[in-house]
């Protein structure tokens, strides 16, 4: 759930080993950070995406990134 002001955004998390192979990108609603995570050629696609349709950030990566889903 959101919160009521609605600020939630997607940030950069600092570099480590882990982020590295999980994902660098997270979910920030206030000062909690969200457990799912996104590598950059996601949020890149992500972000062109957003401008026209929106993207769905916690569904399956299968549904929510179609050139992912090919593989």
């Amino acid at each position: 759930m959101l919160r009521a002001n609605k600020q939630a955004q997607i940030v950069r998390l600092p570099w480590t080993l882990t982020g590295m192979l999980t994902g660098r990108y997270a979910l920030q609603s206030g000062k909690r950070i969200f457990g799912a995570r996104w590598k950059g050629e996601w949020y890149r696609w992500a972000e062109q995406t957003q401008r026209t349709e929106p993207v769905p950030l916690l569904a399956s990566i299968h549904r929510s990134h179609p050139t992912l889903s090919e593989e």
